[in-house]
């Protein structure tokens, strides 16, 4: 089998991981973006028998790095934070598939021959490597869909620590992967790095969980702080409308009764008289309550 179609057996995990940016990043001009992440395979896949160091890095500089934040639709931070973690999930990977290889051949997946010597194994290494971006590029995007709408204030902190992360973490999977130095070493030690890098991420995750739904606890009650004291300025309000209601009530009957008591006594002109005095005082209230109806009874 020739060195290009065992190269091409990173093409399903390579379009997994362009999915990922796609989800995860909302990228724009999609297909502008698919054209030239295809563009960047296919060359690669001609020309990486071939490649020296420097030009690996540059295709993975270019692949995971500048296309993701050239077609992000995203804050510079949210980006940079995505980016972190995606490729963080892309080394984790890297490392599981790795592992597994040296684990049954004891040889570092650096020669054609050695692939072609285990073939089985190689195609089973590959399978597990997409499965593996597959399953958690899909966590990656369900977690950070749920997180949609925070504001890029809120990841000044956070957006640092998987970015440095990632740094510390691509030294020794470089050296694993690419250079072959103290190969056993290095493998299971960045292993069990990665997976704590991992764990660290989802507590991480669950803080961040928590601070933004004490964030939204206090703009609920500060809301409901806001409506009751609508309602409590509204209810004394009410109150005293309705005490002025009881006293004019009041005063009314006792009016009323001294009408009714000089009526009796014959003095009709007198209760009259006392009836319009209240009367006109009564409209001199409505005026000082409201101008618009002391008018209209004018």
């Amino acid at each position: 089998m020739p060195d290009v179609a065992l190269d091409a057996f990173t093409l399903p995990a390579d379009i997994v991981i362009a999915c990922i940016w796609a989800k995860t990043l909302h990228v724009r001009r999609i297909g502008l973006f698919s054209l030239l992440i295809a563009i960047g395979l296919l060359v690669m896949l001609h020309i990486r028998s071939a490649a020296g160091f420097e030009v690996r890095m540059a295709y993975l500089f270019y692949s995971y790095v500048f296309i993701p934040f050239a077609f992000s639709t995203m804050p510079w931070k949210r980006t940079l934070l995505v980016v972190a973690l995606v490729n963080i999930l892309i080394m984790a990977g890297e490392t599981v598939a790795s592992a597994l290889w040296v684990s049954v051949t004891d040889l570092p997946m650096a020669s054609y021959d050695v692939a072609r010597a285990n073939m089985p194994l190689f195609c089973f290494v590959h399978l597990v490597y997409m499965v593996f971006l597959a399953v958690a590029g899909y966590g990656l995007y369900a977690v950070l869909n749920r997180h949609d709408r925070v504001d890029e204030g809120d990841l000044r902190f956070f957006a640092g620590f998987p970015a440095i992360q990632s740094a510390f973490l691509a030294v020794p999977l470089i050296v694993v992967v690419y250079m072959g130095r103290s190969i056993d070493v290095l493998l299971y030690g960045s292993s069990v790095y990665v997976f704590v890098c991992l764990a660290v991420d989802v507590l991480l995750y669950r803080s961040f969980a928590k601070l933004l739904e004490k964030r939204r606890e206090d703009q609920r009650a500060a809301l409901l702080s806001g409506e009751l004291d609508a309602y409590l300025a509204r209810y004394d309000s009410v109150v005293r409308e309705v005490e002025c209601t009881a006293q004019a009530r009041h005063d009314l009957r006792n009016q009323v009764q001294v009408a009714l008591d000089l009526a009796r006594r014959g003095e009709c002109a007198r209760a009259r008289r006392h009836l319009a005095a209240y009367g006109e005082r009564l409209s001199g209230l409505a005026c000082a309550a409201d101008p618009g109806e002391g008018g209209r009874h004018v």
